[in-house]
C-alpha cells in the first residue's frame, strides 16, 4: 500500500491564461516575456480577422491565419514570429520584437546541417540555391517497376492485334452486306465479333492506362528532386528528373508569407494566393535544418 500523502507534498498553482492567447509555457506556469508576446501576437491575429484564435485552425499548434487575409508579408512574418508555438523561436522580450518589426531584422536560429544529409545547398548574400536528393531506392521497389514495365510493353501487341482485327472485321462486315455470296447472318455474326473485340480493346487499353499512370508516379517518386533557387526578387521552386525540368513553380519574394515545417511530413512554402509543399524525402532534422536556413536567408533579404 502507499503511505498516505502528507498536505506539505502537494502542489497546486493557479494558471493565469485565456484559451486561444496563452502559450503552452504559460498553462504549465513558466510564464516569460515571451509569453506576453505570444498573446500580442494572437490578440493582432483576432483584431485582423475579426475571429478569436481559439476558433481558427491550428497546425503544429500554430493558429492558421495568415492565408485568409491580404496584409503585408513583413508584418504577416512579424506575428508569426510572435504565435510561434516554441518558446525559443519568438522573440525574447518586448525590444527585441519592436526591432524586427522596424528594421525587419529577425534573430537567426543556427543548425547545422545533420551528418549524413544529402541536401546540397549553397548560398550568398543575393542568392539561395538548394538541390534535394532523390529518394533511396529500395530493390522490391525497383522490381515492382520493373514488372510494371513488362506488363506494358507485353500489352501493346495484343492492343495491336485488338485494333486490327477490329479493322478486318469490320471490312469482312462490309464486304459480307454488299455480297450476295454471304447472308445477313454472316455480317450479324461477324458484328457480335467486333463489338467483343472492342470491348476487350477498350477496357485492355483502360487497364494499361491506370498502370502507366502508375509507372509515371513510381518513377518520379523514386528518381524526382526537388530544386530550389532563390535571389532577392524571385524564388523557382522546380522538380526534375533525370536532370530535365518537368514542372516549375516561379513566384516573387515579397509573397512569401511562411516557411514552415509540417512535423514527420514536408517543409510548407507558403505565399499569398499558393503554398508549394517539398522535403518530403527529407529526414524530420534535415526538414528543420533546410527549413531554418531558407528562414534565415529569407530574413537577409
Amino acid at each position: 500500500s502507499f503511505p498516505p500523502r502528507r498536505s506539505s507534498d502537494i502542489v497546486s498553482f493557479t494558471v493565469v491564461g485565456t484559451t486561444g492567447y496563452a502559450p503552452l509555457e504559460q498553462f504549465w506556469g513558466k510564464a516569460v516575456p515571451a509569453s506576453d508576446l505570444y498573446a500580442l501576437g494572437a490578440s493582432l491575429i483576432h483584431l485582423l480577422m475579426g475571429v478569436a484564435p481559439a476558433e481558427l485552425p491550428q497546425q503544429n499548434l500554430r493558429i492558421q491565419w495568415s492565408d485568409r487575409i491580404s496584409i503585408h508579408p513583413r508584418f504577416t512574418r512579424w506575428i508569426e514570429v510572435l504565435t510561434a508555438p516554441e518558446l525559443e523561436q519568438r522573440f525574447s522580450d518586448a525590444s527585441e520584437a519592436l526591432t524586427a518589426l522596424r528594421t525587419n531584422r529577425y534573430p537567426k536560429i543556427c543548425l547545422n546541417q545533420p551528418v549524413g544529409s544529402r541536401v546540397r545547398l549553397r548560398k550568398t548574400n543575393d542568392w539561395l540555391s538548394i538541390k534535394m536528393p532523390k529518394k533511396r531506392q529500395s530493390l522490391l521497389e525497383i522490381i515492382k517497376l520493373a514488372g510494371k514495365l513488362l506488363v506494358t510493353v507485353c500489352s501493346l501487341p495484343v492492343l495491336s492485334f485488338f485494333g486490327l482485327a477490329i479493322v478486318v472485321l469490320g471490312l469482312m462486315m462490309l464486304a459480307a452486306l454488299f455480297n450476295t455470296n454471304f447472308g445477313i447472318s454472316t455480317a450479324l455474326i461477324i458484328l457480335v465479333l467486333v463489338v467483343f473485340l472492342g470491348v476487350l480493346w477498350k477496357d485492355t487499353g483502360k487497364e494499361l492506362g491506370k498502370i502507366q499512370d502508375e509507372i509515371n508516379t513510381t518513377i518520379r517518386n523514386l528518381f524526382a528532386q526537388h530544386c530550389l533557387y532563390f535571389d532577392r526578387e524571385n524564388f523557382i521552386i522546380e522538380q526534375q528528373l533525370f536532370g530535365w525540368s518537368y514542372l516549375r513553380h516561379i513566384g516573387q519574394i515579397l509573397e512569401i508569407t511562411e516557411v514552415e515545417q509540417i512535423s514527420y511530413v514536408e517543409i510548407e512554402l507558403k505565399t499569398r494566393m499558393i503554398s508549394y509543399s517539398f522535403g518530403q524525402e527529407l529526414t524530420e532534422s534535415e526538414r528543420s535544418w533546410l527549413a531554418q536556413e531558407i528562414h534565415n536567408w529569407l530574413d537577409e533579404v
